[in-house]
């Protein structure tokens, strides 16, 4: 029982206590007020008290929330890899949609598919440019020379495509 009593807040206690008493004395003069108008004062009061019911409890030591904020800690080597992995299924759409290129026989299809191509390696050597950038910040001068030779080649596939769309 005397851990209990230790545990109670009671500055907590102690403010919710005048909150009542002042409540009450609102409650008193209210009284006094055409019923309409005491019931609109009563609701905004809710309101209020509502609005600022966070303040409250940290206030009655109810809250268990921290107001220090947690850095956000980034995991370089996760974020590279899931970069990685867009990177290599890029690839591999450029591919299968070039197969379809190749194969197809209509030049307004060839137009089409070659604005395809274009827009998905555009695409695809942003998300290479990112991936530089975090091997640069690493300093990883293999890895950022491994995305520059994959820059390259992806931007000689969208200049041979590049014909086909004027």
């Amino acid at each position: 029982m005397n851990n209990r009593l230790k545990d109670i807040p009671w500055k907590g206690l102690v403010v919710l206590l005048v909150i009542l008493i002042i409540v009450s004395i609102i409650a008193f003069v209210l009284s006094s007020i055409e019923g309409f108008m005491t019931g609109v004062i009563v609701v905004f009061i809710g309101l209020l008290v509502t609005f600022f019911r966070d303040d409250l409890k940290r206030v009655l030591g109810l809250s268990k929330k921290t107001e220090e904020a947690q850095p956000i800690v980034i995991d370089q080597d996760e974020h590279i890899r899931k970069l990685e992995k867009s990177i290599v299924k890029g690839r591999e759409k450029i591919e299968k949609i070039v197969s379809k290129f190749e194969i197809e026989q209509k030049s307004y299809k060839q137009q089409k598919i070659a604005r395809e191509i274009i827009e998905r390696t555009t695409s695809l050597i942003a998300t290479i440019d990112v991936a530089k950038s975090y091997a640069i910040q690493m300093r990883d001068s293999n890895l950022q020379q491994h995305y520059d030779e994959i820059s390259e080649e992806i931007k000689e596939i969208r200049g041979r495509y590049q014909s086909y769309t004027a």
